[in-house]
């Protein structure tokens, strides 16, 4: 689990892992909805965003949630899954498959 703190910085909230998923995608959604679950319980809105809505790759977003919580998913490039990057940019992670 990956933990991150709550924006009143008195609970730690966990996240889902997607390091083991096999595509961009896959791991996109995962995140999504380990947000989704989260924000019922700490607010905020969970957000993808697809190729199809004209992103490069999948983006996720949790507007309004806590600060720090995309900085959990900076992913050193030696450790990124061989399937998929990650990039984590202005309170969002993006996914992008490398093949």
């Amino acid at each position: 689990m990956i933990t991150v703190r709550s924006s009143d910085g008195q609970n730690e909230i966990y996240l889902m892992p997607v390091d083991a998923m096999t595509t961009a995608e896959d791991a996109a959604r995962t995140l999504w909805a380990s947000i989704h679950n989260a924000s019922k319980v700490h607010g905020g809105k969970a957000l993808l965003r697809t190729p199809d809505d004209g992103e490069f790759g999948f983006l996720v977003r949790w507007e309004q949630g806590p600060e720090q919580w995309a900085e959990a998913y900076v992913v050193d490039p030696e450790a990124n899954a061989p399937e998929f990057t990650t990039e984590a940019d202005d309170g969002m992670v993006r996914f992008t498959d490398l093949s």
